[in-house]
């Protein structure tokens, strides 16, 4: 599997519709979220959008993937690399506008909406991150290849160290994303992550993934099975 890189820009309406979803489902403060959902829309303070890059599996030595344009320590994909033909790295952002907005609120001491402000951002982010997660599953499929699970830097099976490796990897800079000194994303509501691609390879269903995700207990959109035997935020 080899490609030179795509960058996908996500209509605004289809990621604020996502976010209001979920942010719907987590309790009080739907008065702050509608007034920052109408922010957004009117002061364009998201361009969603997402790159990525698919690089061959030259080599592996330990947890270390060598692919061509990079090394890539990765214990969660090292294991796999009998079945591994490609990794894919991607890049996601909203762009520097949002966080500009929810620093100025905070200065203005409108805290409830900057609070809301920024749980959209997450959310929508969330939502770009799945939509490019699902873009290169088609991919994989179109080449007769099966994709494994999500990682990001500073997440299970991925260091944090990475996040400069994988953001080559995905030609970030095609976005506006660069990584500090300290493997943080800017701007801030930016994301990374890498799947593997392949013969054999599956995700987990996504209790199992919640279930095992970094952020355990402290993400109030974990997802529980329900009496019913489907998923809810817990």
């Amino acid at each position: 599997m080899r490609d030179e890189g795509k960058a996908v820009q996500i209509e605004l309406s289809l990621a604020l519709a996502a976010a209001e979803k979920r942010c719907a489902a987590a309790g009080p403060g739907q008065t702050a979220r509608r007034k920052a959902l109408t922010m957004i829309a009117a002061e364009g303070l998201a361009t969603p959008a997402f790159c990525y890059r698919c690089s061959p599996l030259v080599g592996v030595n330990g947890n270390t993937l060598e692919l061509g344009l990079a090394s890539l320590d990765a214990p969660g994909l090292a294991p796999l690399s009998s079945r591994l033909t490609a990794v894919a790295a991607v890049a996601c952002t909203l762009g520097p506008a949002l966080e500009a907005r929810v620093s100025e609120l905070c200065r203005e001491r409108s805290m409830s909406l900057a609070l809301a402000l920024d749980e959209l951002g997450n959310a929508m982010l969330m939502y770009t991150a799945r939509c490019a997660a699902l873009a290169v599953r088609r991919e994989c499929r179109s080449q007769g290849l099966t994709s494994g699970d999500t990682l990001s830097p500073g997440g299970n099976g991925l260091p944090l160290a990475q996040q400069g490796a994988v953001l080559e990897l995905a030609g970030g800079d095609r976005l506006g994303v660069w990584t500090t000194a300290q493997g943080m994303l800017s701007p801030i509501k930016s994301r990374s992550l890498v799947m593997g691609a392949g013969h054999g390879l599956a995700a987990q269903p996504l209790r199992r993934r919640c279930e095992s995700c970094s952020s355990g207990e402290t993400c109030r959109y974990r997802r529980k099975a329900r009496h019913d035997g489907r998923l809810c935020p817990s």
